[in-house]
């Protein structure tokens, strides 16, 4: 306070503020920080460093209108200064000022083409606007200009498979490099063998997921879990959920022991698993985010397999097993695995109707007259080369419109950015409609709006298909390659609506508009597909879990044996 009653605080004072306020900032001290700049402020009110470490602690506090009201004018004083266009961009982000902060982020790199973070910023934003071919060149541009880090590689290897421009080998050579780079540092010398290798006994099997819940993977073990206790496994749950919810204490009762392993480190998490003397352990992640992979990395179990949340290869050499079914991976796939197929009869995946499901509503195209075509997956599935095809499906039935929802459509640049793309198809705005979030009995109760759903390509949706299918909506789909690409196609072939399925874009547009077309058989399908569902092998809880435990009682027994010759030849 002396320093700013005589008036004479130097340059250099302000200097040394500064920097200790930008070490404060760093250190989240947020009330000194500020009292440092603001101490210089006084002094030299335009002084540029300082006003943009004042926007930085904004930020970082998460004053979003503070942060704004001063950096976006240091944005437009500091033109070239690209860390305060970065900055300026991260505001804009926090306003869900999209298109924005996408210009400020592109002149930032014009500036400094090595900052990574914008590069990864961008890359986020193009892929809410369906931009997924540009998007994963951001990310892979940050990636390598950023320290290496498993996280957001993973992060970019899921984005990977939102664009149709990768093909099966780079796909495969993208999971190997990472798992060469973050998982074989800790792989053990020689794997565990199994404890007390009788092939008879019952086992203890593991679960590893960041998300036991309602979202999706929830959806798929609710009618599992209950019904694998009959067939002598023991089941335990190594959770890194972050936030429970109803679902998650309803999987709760399905497990004999339930560890949380969030607040622990890979290492600790192992041991954990080690302890517990878990025969055969499972990731229900893959790469997605808050995955655990690096924990199978050390091998605390002697079989290990992954499965439900990913759909391609993990590339971790200690998980031996992906288990699928031969519809999502036929044996003569060209998709590359390190691990070995381990195949069910008909499907890899079981879903549960959530219990607040309506009741199938009446086909909406009686009341309005002509059929409305629906998806509520994410925007960032929205590609290019799928809006051509639903323009063209549109174009084809001028009366129709487009009902789409998902979280993104809650922010105005996502909804005029897609509106735009349809416009430039020659589909009017008002064909159109974007909604924004809702809880998800809400979700189900719009799908009485929509005759026909429309699904994602090459990113199929999973959760959403299963979704659309027990409101009674057809969904149509087109089958392709990978993993991902056929995850639609395998639950609608257990329902035995070939129809339904596409083999090429162009039968996709012709399927869609048949369908569409035949009203009769818009009312039929409405009425007979909730009971086609709840009658398949997509929603058999019991029987899905009997042919799991087949499968992993299989893989013991090999195990097992294969120990006894090991044990025989010493």
């Amino acid at each position: 306070m002396s320093i700013l009653a005589s008036g004479s605080l130097s340059p250099t004072t302000a200097h040394a503020l500064r920097a200790q306020a930008a070490a404060q900032i760093e250190a989240g001290r947020f009330p000194e920080a500020e009292r440092a700049l603001r101490i210089v402020l006084a002094q030299y009110p335009g002084d540029a460093q300082a006003l943009h470490l004042l926007g930085v602690l904004a930020l970082q506090a998460g004053d979003g209108e503070a942060a704004l009201a001063v950096l976006l004018p240091e944005a437009r004083r500091q033109a070239a200064n690209a860390s305060v266009q970065y900055n300026a961009a991260l505001a804009l982000l926090r306003a869900n000022r999209f298109s924005e902060a996408e210009s400020l982020l592109r002149r930032a790199l014009e500036l400094d083409p090595e900052l990574g973070p914008a590069w990864s910023n961008l890359g986020n934003i193009l892929k809410a606007f369906g931009e997924i071919d540009e998007a994963t060149l951001c990310f892979g541009k940050a990636m390598a200009l950023g320290p290496e880090d498993a996280v957001r590689q993973s992060h970019a290897l899921v984005c990977a498979h939102y664009s149709a421009t990768f093909t099966h080998g780079q796909l495969f050579e993208m999971h190997r490099r990472w798992a060469a780079r973050f998982a074989a540092p800790h792989y053990p010398l020689s794997p565990p063998e199994p404890a007390r290798p009788d092939p008879d006994r019952a086992l203890t099997v593991g679960f590893v997921s960041p998300s036991f819940t309602g979202k999706i993977v929830g959806q798929f073990l609710r009618g599992v879990l209950p019904h694998l206790a009959a067939h002598d496994l023991r089941l335990i749950a190594y959770s890194a959920t972050a936030a429970a919810d109803a679902v998650t204490e309803e999987l709760r009762g399905s497990f004999s022991l339930w560890r949380d392993i969030a607040t622990s480190d890979d290492e600790q998490a192992a041991r954990a698993i080690r302890a517990d003397n878990v025969d055969i352990l499972i990731d229900l992640a893959g790469h997605t985010p808050g995955n655990r992979l690096l924990v199978f990395a050390r091998r605390p179990a002697a079989i290990q397999a992954t499965w439900l949340d990913y759909f391609d290869t993990t590339g971790v050499l200690a998980i031996d097993y992906l288990i699928t079914d031969p519809s999502t991976t036929p044996r003569d796939t060209a998709q590359r695995f390190s691990e070995t197929p381990l195949y069910l009869p008909q499907t890899r995946l079981c879903w549960a109707p959530p219990q607040f499901a309506p009741p199938v509503a009446p086909a909406p195209f009686r009341s309005r007259g002509a059929v409305t075509f629906g998806s509520f997956n994410r925007a960032d599935k929205l590609n290019p080369a799928l809006l051509t095809l639903w323009g063209e499906i549109l174009r084809r039935l001028p009366a129709s419109r487009l009902l789409l929802k998902c979280q993104a459509f809650g922010v105005g640049d996502v909804r005029r950015h897609f509106q735009e793309r349809f416009s430039a198809l020659g589909v009017s705005s008002e064909r159109i409609e974007l909604r924004g979030p809702s809880n998800h009995a809400q979700l189900l109760a719009e799908y009485g709006e929509v005759d026909v759903a429309l699904d994602t390509h090459p990113y199929n949706g999973g959760a959403t298909t299963c979704d659309a299918l027990w409101m009674g909506v057809p969904v149509i789909t087109l089958r392709g390659e990978r993993m991902i690409a056929r995850q639609s196609a395998t639950m609608i072939d257990c329902l035995g609506l070939d129809e339904l399925i596409a083999a090429t874009p162009e039968q996709y547009v012709e399927r869609a508009v048949a369908l569409a077309s035949n009203t009769s058989r818009l009312d039929a399908t409405r009425a007979s597909l909730r009971s086609t569902m709840a009658a398949s092998a997509l929603t058999d809880g019991p029987r899905f879990a009997s042919e799991l435990a087949k499968a992993l009682r299989q893989l013991w027994r090999e195990r097992c044996k294969q120990t006894v010759c090991n044990q025989g030849a010493h």
